[in-house]
């Protein structure tokens, strides 16, 4: 299954195959979003789409809240993904049946996406060496010291080296699974999955964690008012007053706002 600058092979483009990596003590919310994005989705999207299974470290495996995992193929059977997601690391030193398990995958063609902490995994293996990757921002300073050979981007979503993406913490995921949809099958299939998920379509890569600053209050403004306007009749135009339009609305009142808005963020 050769995969050309991070792309799956024309034989396998129609059903890729995804495996997401379970682990001792699986972050759940990471594991669950990513099965739930890349399920079979075909009765939504068609018949192209991914086939995603699940390899685990060994059965049965006690995941967080106290469950336990007790249906999972053998890490053997990461070897012929075309890509393998790996949630949140537990933290602590990867196994080396693991590392063993996720170099196989990316020899053999692999695409390999981490979230959060999972760029640990990544690490371990070798294969963020020299490469750009990021983690969730608590522990990136972390990655850095640890494995002195990646460039550790510690502000960013996610971080596309074609093989290999790595995102930030938990939701940042979302992020990324929708971009490697875009990638794979168009937007119209992530929009369509977005949509199911009432998420974002898209949120660029380069876009910041978090924000330190209090956002102001906007749903009341002028500003949210166009904005509104502008999604239900796109061409309706700025100075269009019609069903729910105000005269306040109109862009040269909008200065004063966007102004203070402006002041906010430097804050």
């Amino acid at each position: 299954m050769p995969v050309v600058n991070g792309e799956i092979g024309q034989h396998r483009l129609d059903r890729p195959r995804v495996v997401i990596l379970a682990y001792r003590g699986l972050n759940l919310f990471e594991y669950a979003l990513a099965f739930d994005i890349l399920r079979d989705r075909r009765q939504e999207i068609g018949p192209r789409w991914y086939r995603t299974e699940l390899c685990a470290e060994r059965l049965p495996l006690d995941v967080e809240g106290g469950l336990a995992l007790t249906s999972a193929l053998g890490l053997d059977k990461m070897a012929d993904a075309d890509i393998v997601v790996v949630p949140g690391w537990r933290m602590g030193p990867v196994p080396s049946e693991i590392v063993d398990a996720v170099r196989a995958a990316h020899v053999g063609g692999a695409r390999i996406a981490s979230i959060c902490t999972g760029a640990f995994v990544l690490a371990a293996a070798g294969l963020l060496d020299n490469r750009r990757a990021t983690t969730h921002w608590k522990f990136a300073a972390a990655l850095a010291e640890m494995h002195p050979k990646i460039r550790v981007e510690p502000d960013v979503l996610y971080v596309d080296e074609g093989d290999i993406v790595t995102s930030a913490g938990s939701a940042a995921g979302i992020d990324m699974l929708l971009h490697l949809i875009r990638r794979d099958f168009g937007a119209v299939a992530s929009n369509k999955v977005a949509r199911m998920l009432v998420v974002p379509p898209h949120r660029d890569g380069g876009q910041a964690q978090f924000f330190d600053q209090a956002v102001p209050r906007t749903e009341d403004s002028a500003f949210a008012r166009l904005i509104d306007r502008l999604r239900r009749d796109p061409g309706g135009g700025l100075h269009d007053q019609g069903a729910g339009g105000h005269r306040g609305d109109e862009p040269q009142n909008l200065v004063p706002e966007l102004q203070g808005c402006h002041r906010a963020r430097a804050l």
